[in-house]
């Protein structure tokens, strides 16, 4: 299996290349980066940018992993949320997350099946 990949007809760049330690650009060169979450609530990854000489602000996007509901013990999905933003980078959202799910794979790490099977959730405003 090669690991280049070509996104929305661009040139072909190894995986390495374009996402490495959770971080990747977009097509303007704006960067992003992945950043896990210590949650009680279950494994959390978000998603920020990466603005030269600023203070990191909100997230764009937000994964959760499937948790149990603390009131009615109901099995709550794996869900990936995007604000504006995150949605118009929704391919390089999608793609770099599974990229992260598959890089921890490869290190041992266990991603549950759970986790695999996400609901995707676009929201047009920020959820702060």
């Amino acid at each position: 299996m090669s690991d280049k990949l070509s996104l929305r007809g661009g040139p072909e760049r190894s995986v390495k290349e374009f996402f490495s330690d959770k971080k990747f650009p977009d097509e303007k060169g704006t960067k992003y980066a992945w950043v896990e979450v210590d949650s009680q609530a279950g494994y959390m990854l978000e998603l920020y940018t990466l603005e030269a000489r600023k203070k990191r602000g909100a997230p764009i996007a937000r994964f959760s992993s499937p948790c149990t509901d603390v009131v009615t013990r109901a099995q709550l999905p794996a869900t990936l949320v995007l604000n504006a933003q995150a949605a118009i980078i929704e391919d390089l959202v999608v793609v770099t997350l599974a990229l992260h799910f598959k890089s921890a794979r490869n290190k041992g790490i266990d991603v549950s099946p759970e986790q695999r099977q996400l609901g995707v959730t676009l929201n047009e405003d920020s959820w702060v």
